[in-house]
């Protein structure tokens, strides 16, 4: 194997979230596996000055770090180390696929999506119709066609993705590589919670899809429910004056998330759109917790989700469900945990991205 050259941009000294976290694991299994062939480049964001130039780097998809240094610097890292391969993780990245591509079309290029940008910038703009949005949508639009014309392979996390990429991009995908979790089960700290306080808990940033599901379950579900809900997530505790019910408990980004997903009757996963695959039904499964969760949240999980829970798309379905196990004693389930170790654990994933990075 020749010098392997890994791109991604520089967002895990800042908060962490499921895109982060993924990041920091590809990492960490790409330098295991290549060793001294491996190398990096983290692309840090660049703040732009004048309107004009920030309108004309989106139009050429120059986004999320990338702009004439980087892409010269980028170049000169690969004649340096005499770099063959190059993995782009971030289908956001889609000029600087195209730029190494022209500089030397025999680099075989890998690019690995974390979602379909172009569906999740399109939801997103759907949920607030602004002139920033749009144009957000369109710049990353443009990215990502890059990122299809110009790679050699691709690799998704579902299938669900693969299908869209082919619809939107007419690109055939090589590979799918399902979402992969570090353990964190075993580092769970003690927990003191008042007794019969029972709770569901919901876990995720306050971005659009997450913020659209919540607020549908705090109106149509919560109400209804004997049960208080915990909110984990970064920037959540914003919205509190948009949730008035005493039931809630908001923790915004919790120091020891570990611990509330160890006592947790339930996890939920009300979210109606998006791509990629949730995190949160992962860790649900890590820590051997039953989880309700709409058919979009279950996007990955096909093979296991009647092994792990219940499928709910509407009010009625999660009330149902959440009553029957109002009375459960038991709130952790070792077949749950299983599962999890099987198919998205760091270690099952290992093989995966070896036979992967043998095929290239």
């Amino acid at each position: 194997m020749s010098n392997f050259l890994y791109i991604s941009n520089d967002y895990l000294s800042k908060n962490y979230g499921g895109r982060q976290n993924l990041s920091f694991l590809l990492q960490k299994v790409f330098r295991k596996i290549l060793g001294k062939k491996f190398y990096i480049l983290k692309l840090k964001k660049v703040s732009k000055n004048k309107i004009f130039d920030s309108i004309a780097d989106s139009l050429s998809s120059n986004i999320d770090g990338i702009n004439k240094l980087t892409k010269k610097n980028t170049i000169k890292l690969i004649e340096k180390n005499k770099i063959k391969y190059v993995f782009i993780e971030g289908s956001n990245l889609g000029s600087l696929c195209k730029h190494i591509k022209l500089y030397d079309n025999n680099i075989k290029i890998v690019v690995f999506f974390h979602n379909v940008e172009t569906k999740f910038f399109l939801d997103s703009f759907l949920f607030k119709k602004t002139f920033h949005s749009l144009g957000v949508l369109i710049a990353n639009y443009l990215a990502e066609r890059k990122s299809c014309f110009y790679s050699d392979k691709s690799i998704v996390l579902t299938k669900y993705d693969k299908n869209l990429i082919y619809k939107i991009f007419n690109k055939k995908v090589n590979y799918v590589l399902p979402l992969m979790l570090e353990d964190k089960r075993k580092k769970i700290n003690k927990f003191k919670i008042k007794k019969n306080k029972k709770y569901l808990l919901f876990v995720g940033s306050a971005f659009y899809a997450n913020l659209k599901g919540i607020t549908w379950f705090v109106k149509e579900v919560l109400p209804k429910i004997d049960f208080n809900l915990a909110i984990v997530g970064r920037d959540f505790e914003k919205f509190k004056n948009l949730f008035k019910d005493k039931k809630i408990i908001f923790l915004g980004e919790a120091k020891d998330i570990n611990a509330w997903y160890k006592n947790a009757n339930l996890i939920i996963s009300p979210i109606f759109s998006g791509s990629g695959m949730k995190s949160k039904v992962g860790e649900a499964m890590m820590f051997g917790k039953k989880i309700l969760a709409t058919k979009k949240s279950f996007i990955g999980y096909e093979r296991v989700k009647n092994k792990i829970g219940f499928e709910c798309n509407d009010s009625q379905k999660f009330v149902e469900k959440i009553k029957k196990m109002q009375n459960k004693k038991k709130i952790y389930f070792s077949n749950i945990r299983k599962l999890y170790k099987i198919n998205y654990s760091l270690e099952a994933s290992v093989d995966k991205i070896n036979k992967i990075i043998k095929n290239i």
